[in-house]
């Protein structure tokens, strides 16, 4: 007997599985941690746009923020991709041939998805209030640099775009997270 129970599942039969319902509710839910994402951001931008320079945020203290700001990101970016991924894991393990197995894959899938969203969801917002600080201080104005902040958000959002759940995506990742590992 394999030592991986998903290995023989049909990629098909994942496919016919996967209800239109739960598919939605995947897209619907990494749609909205996007869309409040971006919202943010363009917010940002016309603040950026509409505040004049100033000297009016400490510096010191935006820039403390940032070095926060690019350690939580650096820790959220590794931990986004170890934490579903023992998930994952953890599911394979404990899988036994009488559990509806497709049906603990999707499960597995969608949490491990909000996870990852979640985990780069906090230090994006975290980039973008130093940002608004930032901005709102008429610092950002002076020394755009401190955009740079904004950058876990942009990595929260390429993940959303480059992992949006759809048929073909879950079909794919079903056999390279399940069946073949």
């Amino acid at each position: 007997m394999s030592s991986n129970i998903y290995a023989a599942l049909s990629e098909t039969e994942f496919d016919r599985r996967l209800t239109p319902e739960r598919l939605r509710t995947m897209q619907i839910i990494q749609g909205a941690l996007m869309a409040s994402m971006a919202s943010i951001l363009f917010i940002i931008a016309v603040l950026f746009t509409t505040t004049p320079a100033s000297d009016a945020a400490d510096a010191e203290t935006v820039s403390t923020l940032s070095l926060i700001v690019t350690l939580l990101s650096l820790s959220c970016i590794l931990a986004s991709v170890i934490v579903p991924k023992r998930l994952v894991d953890a599911s394979r393990r404990t899988a036994s041939p009488d559990d509806d197995l497709y049906a603990k894959a999707v499960t597995v899938m969608q949490t491990s998805m909000l996870l990852r969203m979640a985990i780069l969801e906090g230090a994006g917002m975290f980039g973008l209030a130093v940002c608004i600080i930032a901005v709102t201080g008429g610092l950002a104005q002076t020394e755009p640099v401190w955009l740079l902040n904004a950058l876990p958000a942009v990595i929260m959002l390429s993940a959303g775009a480059l992992t949006f759940p759809t048929r073909t995506s879950l079909a794919l990742r079903f056999v390279r997270e399940f069946r073949e590992s």
